[in-house]
């Protein structure tokens, strides 16, 4: 029998140490009550005297499932900074070595020639009709001129442009285009501040790990191990700095700023996992399966430390995402697919999978065209009130500055509550936050009985939501799919039992919970109890790629009952 150690000898040679980004997590159990001893039975009454029979209580009254939980959470204030932050954050990441240089891709904003500012871009309208017009355009290149020739005007933010033209830019480039605003960051809005610099440390970070050394010639046991143990080392301990140093000056930043540094450090985690595991083994390595199965899983085991940097800091990206309202953004779909790719059993993208029907919360505008990040620095708290305005955002994101505003006054416009307690839901989903379930039930339980069936379907699904983890964190830790606790569907049954489209997306959201978070111990009659659960959704769903997947799930979990 070979040694597993001895196989993987390449492999532990790689091994540095690191730190990693931490979440704080607590968790508890409550002492149980001590047992109640039994009462002493009633005594037996006299001969004479003849017992009453046994009354029969009255049967319970069925429970509400919309009545209003008693124990809503409230989301608390984003912590926005208030100093712009030290020069000293962007010129450590500056000498970062080890990072790659930028490729000429990064280089075209920094010769690109941008047409001359708008003389009527000096008024706060003005500024806002010319961005929206130039974000209108669909060239990249076109746009971004466009937008160049918008840094002058006295109507938007100091920095605002330039830090939009980060956003829309390739990650890698986020250095190249800010770095000679450094110089001007004190004179910045602290918020806008923080994200510059923050786009300068992503930069670095989206340009590391740096391509390996290449091995040249035949990949026998001795020279792989000469070039594991000298060239790839010495390769993967700079780039093992290089991540830690980036990292560590991006804690530093607050809100937006440590948002985007957060993900892209857990985005180079991975690619760095990825090209370490691609370093070449012996060709007869490669031709024994039983060989490579005992190396790669060592190698693995060894690149656990790596992966938690990645999971703890993809997850305080997030957390920070949600902070500012993202719910669509490239950033957000790249850290949860990378989540989602490294740890299949605690997929952040599950809940996406859940039939809500077509978000109709849908607006054109300058809004609408804005990262939610922008949006948010341009709302003012009596726009956040108008009901043309969340219908605008919604798809993309609800920014810390709209929540503030419709937080401190009820929204009278029913339609505008439908939609904004939609948007809190897909908040919520798309970064596992139960404050936002709450926040969609504090909107739509006010009159449960008015509410329409596609409120109701929401309001249900929100029920649901709310009985399982706090956060991404909290999911991802679970102890086990059963501990997530999404089995309180009974909101979602009340709607899955009438008729129509509706009915069926609850029925189908309630299995697909029940999927997700099975009983412990769950077995054949569990699954078989779904696929029947999806079928009736699929018979009552009109729209052909919901039919679809409702079947396609049917018999998923016909397969598994089978296979149980």
């Amino acid at each position: 029998m070979r040694s597993p150690v001895s196989v993987a000898a390449p492999a532990l040679s790689l091994l540095v140490a690191c730190s990693s980004l931490s979440l704080g997590a607590g968790c508890g159990g409550a002492t149980p009550p001590p047992a109640t001893p039994p009462s002493q039975p009633p005594p037996t009454p006299p001969a004479s005297v003849t017992a009453p029979p046994p009354s029969t209580p009255p049967p319970a009254a069925k429970a509400d499932p919309f009545a209003t939980p008693a124990n809503l959470r409230r989301e608390a204030p984003p912590s926005l900074p208030t100093q712009s932050p030290e020069d000293e954050i962007a010129a450590r990441a500056e000498k970062t070595a080890g990072v790659r240089a930028p490729d000429a891709t990064c280089a075209v904003y920094t010769k690109r020639a941008v047409a001359a500012p708008e003389a009527s871009c000096k008024d706060g309208p003005a500024a806002r009709a010319a961005l929206e017009k130039a974000l209108a355009i669909a060239d990249a290149a076109k746009r971004d001129a466009a937008l160049g020739a918008l840094e002058a005007c006295k109507g938007l933010p100091r920095g605002f442009v330039r830090g939009l033209r980060a956003e829309l830019a390739p990650a890698a480039c986020g250095d190249v285009l800010v770095k000679d605003e450094r110089k001007n960051l004190a004179s910045y809005d602290p918020v806008v501040a923080h994200a510059l610099v923050g786009y300068f440390v992503a930069g670095r970070l989206a340009r590391t790990p740096s391509a390996p050394p290449a091995m040249t010639g035949a990949a026998t046991r001795e020279r792989v191990q000469a070039f594991v143990s000298g060239p790839f080392k010495q390769w993967f301990a700079d780039q093992a700095r290089a991540l830690e140093e980036l990292s560590n000056v991006g804690v530093k930043l607050g809100f937006y700023g440590r948002a985007v540094v957060a993900v892209e450090a857990g985005l180079a985690e991975i690619r760095f996992v990825e090209t370490v595991r691609a370093a070449p083994i012996p060709a007869a390595w490669q031709a024994d399966p039983e060989l490579r199965v005992v190396y790669y899983g060592a190698l693995d085991q060894m690149l656990e430390p790596r992966k938690a940097r990645m999971r703890d800091a993809l997850l305080v990206g997030l957390r920070d995402m949600a902070a500012v309202g993202v719910i669509r953004d490239a950033r957000v779909d790249r850290a949860r697919a990378g989540l989602s790719g490294l740890y299949a059993g605690r997929r952040i993208d599950a809940l996406d999978g859940l039939m809500l029907g077509d978000d109709d919360a849908a607006g054109g505008g300058l809004f609408a065209a804005l990262p939610t990040f922008y949006a948010g620095l341009l709302l003012s708290p009596d726009e956040a009130k108008d009901p043309r305005v969340v219908p605008q955002l919604a798809r993309r994101g609800l920014p810390w500055s709209l929540r503030l505003g419709l937080a401190s006054a009820p929204i009278a416009d029913k339609g505008q509550r439908a939609a904004y307690a939609r948007a809190r839901l897909d908040l919520g989903r798309t970064h596992w936050r139960a404050a936002d379930y709450d926040a969609a039930l504090g909107l739509l339980l006010e009159d449960a009985a008015a509410l329409d069936e596609p409120s109701r379907l929401v309001a249900a699904a929100a029920l649901a939501l709310r009985e399982g983890p706090d956060d991404a964190h909290a999911m991802m830790n679970a102890a086990s799919p059963s501990a997530l606790n999404l089995r309180k569907v009974d909101a979602l049954d009340a709607v899955a039992g009438g008729k129509g489209e509706v009915a069926g997306r609850a029925d189908y959201d309630a299995a697909l919970l029940a999927l997700l978070s099975p009983p412990e111990g769950a077995g054949k009659a569990h699954f078989t109890a779904l696929a029947e659960r999806f079928r009736r959704a699929a018979s009552k769903l009109v729209k052909p790629d919901e039919k679809k997947r409702a079947e396609e799930a049917a018999a998923r979990a016909e397969a598994t009952a089978r296979a149980l």
